[in-house]
């Protein structure tokens, strides 16, 4: 007679092997066995190998890791399916109280005579993303640039042709000229008119950090891509005031979007800084630098961010300075971040900062623009790299064909392992602009998940 696991044709699971699924509350595992030989096959019971439900675990290993050199040990342990006979199938649901990447596999063992055994299921481990249960629905995305929110903002012609030309004029002469912009004042005067009126959940901040205006700086008032100082806000989003500061102006902002039901995302780039950036005076081991001492810039699309330095994260004390950055920016109010190139970051540095943040923030969400990376890098960094969506490359198809096939893999990709959060345009896009027969007159978009 052969042993009893040569009896078991396969173990089939739902959801099946070599998947990866998206939860929120409950997760129900169910389990087929198929035999070649029932009457032979001997009693045997089913296990399910997980690390559901391990995420502050896992995360304080990682941080360990990179702290204090401590080697990771394994986070999984079993449950014991039990057998529905009526249904002829294993079966076992798990309560989800973490939020996390998780895994699981299934295998049956039992004995035959003196010989135990084992069978696993075929393929790799099943992949399971949890996300915070606040996002299971509902989740349009209001994008806002808070310089553009000036009082005037309703204007039919937002142009003014005589106060560009004074500042092109004085610019000859050497002077520097910071125009005129909204204020944290300004936008949260229209917050109730965007989320309760629009229906928004969810306001994304383009960066608020202080920007080069004098040297260094891209356009007329600098990039807010070029942080010179990541704890900073730039001062011009404030209101001089002897009973706060501009940090508490912008608390009360975050406030004032949570009171009305609001949550709050914030533009982060960590993968360069600005060229005026403190961080090349404090700590310029870390710049990225090439052999003839060139400053190196990042870029994308065969175009180079001159205005931007590149981080080198060989040091491990560059990880922890930017975990900080993130834990004070949560303190401040922040529900979440849009990562700006994150795919531009290795896994292992978002492995560690992410775990960091969420030992004390849980539910962060994190939101990675991967635009000009590989479909594969976005799929690791959402599953393995524990992020939660990240951003569709939906409006870089054009024709019907296009969008068709690209729609498949986003749905597929939505489905399994991270939301694909479709934008209208990015990058100063004008494509949509150009189609129109006037020109928009305000340039702030929504975006919107699948």
């Amino acid at each position: 007679m052969g042993r009893s696991e040569d009896n078991i044709e396969k173990i089939v699971c739902e959801p099946g092997s070599n998947r990866n699924l998206l939860q929120f509350s409950i997760l129900r595992i169910r389990i087929k066995v198929l035999q070649h030989n029932p009457d032979s096959s001997g009693p045997f019971r089913v296990i399910i190998r997980t690390n559901l439900n391990q995420a502050r675990r896992i995360r304080q290993q990682i941080i360990d890791l990179v702290e204090m050199g401590k080697s990771y040990s394994t986070d999984f342990y079993d449950i014991l399916a039990r057998y529905d006979r009526r249904r002829d199938e294993f079966g076992v649901d798990v309560l989800l109280h973490e939020v996390g990447y998780f895994e699981f596999k299934v295998r049956a063992e039992g004995a035959s005579r003196d010989h135990p055994w084992v069978k696993w299921a075929e393929g790799a481990n099943i992949g399971i993303s949890v996300w915070p249960v606040e996002y299971a629905r509902h989740n349009s995305i209001y994008c806002a640039f808070i310089r553009q929110y000036l009082p005037d903002k309703n204007r039919s012609d937002m142009q003014n042709p005589e106060l560009e030309k004074t500042i092109i004029n004085l610019e000859k002469q050497g002077a520097y000229v910071i125009p005129p912009g909204g204020n944290f004042k300004s936008f949260q005067d229209v917050l109730p008119f965007i989320i309760k009126e629009l229906g928004m959940k969810i306001i994304h901040l383009l960066p608020i950090n202080p920007v080069p205006v004098a040297y260094g700086r891209m356009g007329m008032y600098g990039s807010p891509y070029a942080t010179t100082d990541y704890f900073g806000i730039d001062h011009t989003y404030g209101a001089f005031s002897r009973y706060q500061t501009i940090e508490e102006q912008f608390i009360d902002l975050t406030s004032t979007i949570h009171d009305l039901g609001g949550k709050v995302i914030l533009d982060m780039v960590i993968n360069h800084v600005g060229w005026a950036s403190s961080i090349n005076f404090t700590h310029r081991h870390w710049r990225k630098v090439a052999q003839d001492g060139k400053i190196i810039s990042p870029g994308a699309w065969d175009v180079v961010w001159g205005d931007l330095v590149e981080l080198d994260y060989r040091h491990r004390d560059l990880w922890q300075y930017m975990a900080e950055v993130f834990l004070i920016w949560c303190a401040r109010g922040i529900d979440g971040f849009r990562l700006d190139a994150g795919y531009m970051v290795p896994l292992h540095v978002w492995r560690y900062i992410i775990s960091k943040v969420r030992q004390v923030y849980p539910s962060t969400l994190f939101l990675l623009e991967g635009l000009g990376g590989s479909w594969e890098t976005t799929e690791k960094l959402l599953t393995e790299g524990q992020m939660d969506w990240a951003y569709s490359e939906l409006f870089q198809n054009y024709s019907r064909q296009q969008i068709l096939d690209y729609l498949e893999y986003a749905q597929r990709i939505s489905a399994g392992k991270g939301l694909l959060v479709h934008y209208a345009e990015t990058h100063d896009n004008d494509r949509l602009a150009k189609k129109g027969k006037t020109p928009p007159k305000k340039s702030t978009s929504i975006a919107t998940p699948l």
